[in-house]
C-alpha cells in the first residue's frame, strides 16, 4: 500500500459490521449516522440514545436472571463507550 491508501484507511474506524469515518470537528453528521448503525448492530444504540435505562442495582438477594440482565447491560454500555471512543480522531 502506498501512503495515500494508508492515509485514507486511517481516516476510518473499521468494525466487523461496517466502517465509520473518524469523528473530526467538521464531520459530525456523517459520523453520527455511521456510528448509529454500528451501535445498533451490536444492540447498544438504545443505551446511547437514552431509551434503555440501566437495570436497578443488584442487591444481595438478586436473582440469577437479574444478575444476567445487569451484567449484559454493563457489557453493552462498555461496548458502546469503546466503539464511540475508537471512532474519534486523535485530533479532537
Amino acid at each position: 500500500m502506498d501512503s495515500t491508501t494508508d492515509s485514507k484507511a486511517s481516516q476510518f474506524f473499521v468494525h466487523k459490521n461496517g466502517r465509520v469515518p473518524l469523528l473530526t470537528t467538521s464531520n459530525f453528521k456523517p459520523w453520527s449516522v455511521a456510528i448509529k448503525h454500528i451501535l445498533d448492530s451490536v444492540s447498544c444504540w438504545e443505551i446511547v440514545a437514552g431509551t434503555e435505562r440501566a437495570p436497578p442495582a443488584l442487591g444481595n438477594n438478586a436473582t440469577p436472571a437479574a444478575r444476567e440482565k445487569y451484567n449484559d447491560y454493563k457489557k453493552r454500555k462498555s461496548t458502546a463507550t469503546s466503539l464511540i471512543y475508537s471512532s474519534c480522531s486523535l485530533d479532537l
